[in-house]
């Protein structure tokens, strides 16, 4: 038997008890009404609903039934909210009544709001928010004598309520969220298999040491952006919109925006979806300030989540950068995502300096030619997560997943591919077969261009094929996105008619807005549009195996557009194409281009049969890149030695003698001019080239580098710029090398007093740092040495015995302390491994302390380095003792 609370809260007790007496008071008949126990509430651009079986979660207020009241003719009468017997009608629960009521999604506002718990009632204006007194509405109020119909400001009202509604509780801004991610999100994912969108859960591969990466910048509070790079289509889409799906599970409020949907600015778009600032003439300063005034009240911390930055034109692109800076705080992080070949035109401002995100992620303007070339060199300092293809044991993963997705079987003898877009349309193409024992890209993005295109409704296969052609030969040549207006008028359709949308459901296309901010078309991949080039608009299969005269016009052809430059890097670089990556490289010698050239060498690298045949060309082609006049050929071709400095037999091919090395360090050396040799720019491309093949390269002993001697002997040149490069490089790929040389031209007198080497001494010190303690979890050379007391003391002695003429002559040198704290660090570790206790131990270990550097005989620092010995106080250490 039902109690009389129970009773309360049932549908019909609500309708004759609370709605009916209430309504038939003000001249509504029963039949003229209607009593909704779920409705719909508009959020930004979604829909929520809301009844007695859908509640809103929260731990705050838990309403047990809401529900609108609307007249015969469809207008909103009012919002009842039936809390609890017992259950106070608080202030929450009349925030969320009236957002309720002014958020209906259809009918409009609802002029009253009722709440209710069975022993008190109360009535509210909507639009005030004021209590009426009276438990009835009275027949002269101005609502009531208009019809129960509002005046007041709609949008200005919804967008109190909006933010209201959100600001109540953290479940209500999630629930804003996830209706926002799910809108924003809808033209990359599916739930289907088959709809080539970018994101399909069911297909996802957890990219494990990327999210722990991601998870700790987004933890650090001084980290307000967070970079996703990595090379196109391997995988940086799917990782976001996972990211945010599960940081929504988490309750941690995300926002996602792809940018190839951005029209206006972040901004504009938030303004969008929130629906805030109309009323308030467009202030950006307001949306900023309302978001941080939700976060606030709700106690939440949000993150933006922008995909694809690079797929915006450059003037969205500009726009995106002015946003995040203005939105990015202790409550908003930002994350973005864009491919590396990018750096330069999204990191760098008009005027070539770094632009807002370059700086909030610590990458500096030497660094960012870097992001493009080898975006792994990023020091760690920098808020960088790099997205690349499979490792392996993910590949494995992937394989197991998607074979199961399309009932796929796998050979024991299938080569297995690391490219996750190849292994996805390979698996797809293949599905409830068995895969073949090659995955090969060009045949399977064929396969897959026609596959969409049987998909495409109303069109035929073949019209859909001639339609993609036609704009891949239109982007050969102006560039992409190609605006709709245009693309209407090449395939000859007016602009009262809609563009054929099965080329957009089917992935094969993408809505995009050009620099003009023009409506446009893309390719949903790029390469497809890469492939369509190659093979059916400029049939490089057969022009690129034409006379040298022939291919050098082509070729430039192809570079004079980004779109021809990077659908020509993807043909080249497939290994079967191997013949006319050959043909095109003949070409080397005579191309005044040096895009073309680096394009080539990219190629070559890229391209994985190229050294496991071991192709003879190659080597004239690296002589020619080695001598040629311009620093970034230079750069790619040290590049490519050092990928494949393993192979010592192709390494002594190239570099014959110990002419031919002398003559190929000189010419690294030189592009320090241009890139400056040092950590987090393009010249780390050098001095890890140097340090990765220095090992290899070997004449005479197979154990000792060559370069280094080779390097010794530059640290004499004639050349002070090369003097000064030398040095550079021995600090970083023989520090103990270096300073050993440094010392002894002090003791010999052959150095002057100059600061050709300090750049060097700085790199040797910072290069010892990190091999004698480690870094990043990897344990130094020191570590294996503490078992041995004997040995780490003779590793101090002897560094002790260069070091002291290094610390006297650089005495004014910041680097200097940093040197005697290394000496400290060791000189400490040798007594802890000799377990010394107290003072006559540490006596008897005769081990001079750091601070002794500076206890040289007066006058032979005077005979030696010119000028009276200085009393210095170096920071952290007692001179004293050496403690």
């Amino acid at each position: 038997m039902q109690t009389p609370e129970q009773r309360l809260l049932s549908e019909e007790d609500i309708r004759t008890r609370v709605v009916a007496v209430w309504l038939a008071d003000h001249g509504f008949a029963a039949e003229s009404i209607s009593v909704e126990f779920s409705f719909e509430i508009r959020l930004g651009r979604g829909i929520l609903r809301v009844g007695s079986n859908e509640p809103v979660r929260s731990p705050v207020f838990r309403p047990r039934a809401d529900i609108v009241v609307r007249s015969c003719d469809g207008r909103n009468l009012l919002i009842v909210e039936v809390k609890a017997p017992g259950e106070p009608l608080d202030e929450s629960a009349k925030e969320q009544g009236i957002s309720y009521a002014r958020l209906l999604r259809v009918g409009g506002i609802a002029p009253f709001v009722v709440l209710t718990n069975g022993n008190e009632t109360r009535i509210y204006d909507s639009i005030s928010g004021e209590l009426i007194d009276d438990i009835q509405v009275p027949t002269n109020h101005p609502y009531a004598q208009n019809g129960f119909r509002v005046t007041a400001d709609d949008l200005a009202l919804r967008s109190e309520a909006l933010e209201t509604f959100i600001s109540l509780s953290p479940d209500n801004l999630i629930e804003f969220c996830r209706i926002q991610v799910s809108e924003r999100m809808r033209p990359l994912r599916s739930d289907d298999l088959h709809s080539g969108k970018k994101y399909i859960p069911q297909l996802y591969i957890e990219r494990t040491e990327a999210r722990k990466e991601l998870h700790k910048h987004l933890g650090d509070e001084n980290r307000r952006v967070v970079i996703l790079a990595g090379e196109p289509q391997v995988g940086k889409t799917n990782f976001a919109c996972r990211t945010v799906e599960q940081k929504l599970e988490e309750g941690i409020p995300c926002l996602f925006y792809p940018a190839i949907g951005i029209q206006k600015g972040l901004l504009e778009e938030i303004q969008e979806d929130f629906e805030w600032i109309i009323h308030e003439n467009g202030s950006l300063h307001q949306i900023v300030s309302k978001l941080n005034r939700v976060l606030k009240r709700v106690g939440q911390k949000l993150i933006i989540f922008i995909d694809g930055w690079n797929e915006a034109s450059q003037e969205l692109a500009r726009a995106i950068d002015k946003g995040s800076e203005r939105l990015a705080c202790d409550e908003i992080q930002i994350v973005i995502s864009f491919t590396n070949v990018a750096a330069s035109r999204l990191l760098l401002d008009d005027l070539g300096n770094p632009s807002y995100v370059a700086d909030a992620t610590a990458i500096n303007k030497t660094a960012i030619p870097l992001f493009e070339v080898a975006p792994e060199k990023l020091g760690k300092t920098c808020s960088v997560v790099e997205i690349q293809k499979y490792d392996n044991e993910e590949i494995d993963r992937a394989y197991e997943i998607y074979a199961n997705a399309y009932n796929v079987e796998i050979p024991s003898t299938h080569v297995k591919v690391s490219d996750p877009l190849v292994l996805r349309i390979g698996i797809e193409i293949c599905n409830g077969k068995e895969l073949p024992l090659v995955l090969d890209e060009p045949e399977l993005l064929g396969q897959i261009i026609q596959l969409k295109a049987q998909r495409v409704v109303n069109l035929h296969q073949d019209t859909v094929t001639t339609l993609l052609i036609e704009l891949a030969d239109e982007m050969f040549l102006a560039d992409a996105p190609i605006s709709q207006s245009r693309v209407r008028k090449k395939w000859e359709i007016s602009a009262t008619q809609d563009l054929p949308i099965g080329l957009f459901e089917s992935a094969l296309l993408a809505k995009v807005f050009s620099n003009q901010k023009l409506p446009s078309i893309d390719f949903y991949y790029g390469r497809e549009r890469d492939f369509l080039i190659a093979y059916l608009v400029r049939n490089w299969l057969q022009r690129l195996l034409e006379k040298p005269e022939s291919i050098c016009s082509e070729l430039y052809h192809a570079i004079a557009t980004r779109v021809g430059l990077e659908s020509l890097h993807w043909f080249l670089r497939q290994p079967s194409h191997l013949n006319h990556l050959r043909a095109v490289s003949s070409t080397f010698h005579s191309l005044d281009e040096a895009s073309a050239k680096t394009l080539i060498l990219s190629a070559i690298r890229r391209n994985p049969l190229c050294f496991s045949s071991k192709e003879d060309w190659i080597n004239k082609i690296i002589e020619q890149a080695i001598a040629d006049e311009n620093m970034l050929v230079r750069v790619e071709a040290a590049k490519l030695i050092a990928e494949q400095s393993e192979d010592e037999e192709w390494l002594a091919s190239i570099l014959v003698d110990e002419k031919d090395l002398e003559k190929f360090i000189t010419k690294l050396l030189e592009t320090d001019e241009e890139y400056p040799l040092e950590i987090g720019g393009v010249g780390q491309v050098i001095l890890d080239a140097f340090k990765r093949f220095g090992t290899e390269l070997c004449f005479d002993d197979p154990y000792e580098s060559d370069t280094t001697p080779a390097l010794i002997n530059l640290l004499n040149s004639y050349s002070s710029s090369l003097r000064r490069s030398a040095a550079k490089v021995l600090g970083y790929t023989a520090p103990r090398a270096l300073l050993d040389e440094v010392s002894k031209q002090l003791v010999s007198g052959k150095i002057d007093l100059n600061k050709e080497f300090i750049e060097g001494i700085k790199l040797a010190i910072s290069t010892l740092f990190e091999d004698y303690f480690g870094s990043f979890g990897c344990p130094g050379s020191l570590e294996a040495l503490s078992d041995t007391p004997d040995e780490l003391r003779q590793e101090y002695i002897n560094l002790y015995g260069v070091s002291k003429h290094i610390a006297t002559f650089y005495h004014s040198e910041k680097c200097i302390n940093d040197l005697l704290r290394l000496l400290q660090k060791i000189w400490e570790l040798v007594h802890e491994a000799y377990e010394c206790r107290d003072k006559d131990q540490i006596l008897a270990l005769q081990l001079p302390p750091p601070s002794s550097c500076f206890t040289l005989d007066p006058e032979y620092v005077l005979h030696v380095y010119g000028y009276r010995q200085l009393s210095l106080p170096i920071d952290g250490l007692d001179i004293k003792t050496g403690t």
